[in-house]
């Protein structure tokens, strides 16, 4: 991957990792920002607490390989991804800044496409897109799907009051304005939720592209919300919500036992 010889666009793209990371699936989602048709100019790596011996040997070997674009900070030990992020959004140098999950694939024009979005509207402040889910069969064949989100700033004003309307491994934000709202918070499982909230709060524009720029294996349709867990970190959630007054009375409960 000869990334020196592609042209760079100001972007700092963000991930959290952390022990139950898988190896090879790290390892694909950086190779899909470096296949980028504009690869971006920093990558910044949160890593979470301790993490595997695997992990941590391809880890070294991209630092090692890529010391001029890709960076890292460990923290002593593992606070969760809205501790993880928020961290991260401090270190990274660019204003927009490309948050992408270490199991997904990003697809060859996401960092370009949304860059546009940017220098063509100033006022935008959150962009995020349709996203690819697929999964495997047992039949060797894959199974995909569109998950689609509403596009508009008027549309997706009115679904946060029911439910996450933005795709947060596609998501695309100005540092600044992200900082004035007050950036991630530990609330698990909606710590990007409770931060488009706040975000709504301060009047800022989002925008969601109708195409898929982002691939995200899905392993069955629950993915992590059920269970008594989640049901109380849901109602955590509400708790902060409705004392904020940043959401609806019309919110949809997604937890399922």
């Amino acid at each position: 991957m000869n990334y020196i010889s592609k042209n760079k666009i100001p972007i700092s793209c963000l991930c959290s990792i952390y022990k139950y990371t898988k190896s090879n699936e790290f390892l694909l989602s950086i190779k899909s920002l470096l296949l980028q048709k504009y690869i971006p100019s920093e990558i910044i790596i949160m890593i979470d607490g301790p993490i595997n011996n695997k992990l941590q040997k391809n880890l070294d070997c991209l630092l090692k390989k890529y010391p001029n674009l890709i960076r890292r900070k460990v923290l002593n030990k593992n606070f969760g991804l809205g501790s993880s992020l928020r961290e991260g959004i401090k270190l990274c140098k660019n204003e927009l800044i490309a948050r992408f999950d270490t199991d997904d694939i990003n697809l060859k024009d996401r960092l370009v496409e949304q860059y546009q979005y940017f220098k063509n509207d100033r006022e935008l402040i959150i962009l995020g897109s349709y996203i690819k889910e697929f999964n495997y069969l047992k039949n060797n064949k894959i199974f995909s799907r569109i998950k689609k989100v509403p596009l508009l700033n008027e549309s997706i004003y009115k679904f946060l009051n029911k439910r996450n309307p933005i795709n947060h491994p596609t998501v695309m934000f100005r540092k600044s304005s992200i900082l004035k709202a007050g950036s991630y918070s530990d609330m698990d499982y909606f710590e990007d939720y409770y931060l488009w909230l706040r975000c709504k709060k301060m009047n800022y524009k989002f925008l969601n592209i109708a195409t898929p720029l982002v691939a995200m294996k899905r392993k069955d349709n629950l993915d992590r919300r059920h269970g008594l867990i989640y049901a109380y970190k849901e109602i955590l959630f509400l708790k902060s919500c409705f004392k904020e007054n940043i959401i609806s009375t019309n919110y949809i409960f997604i937890f399922r036992l």
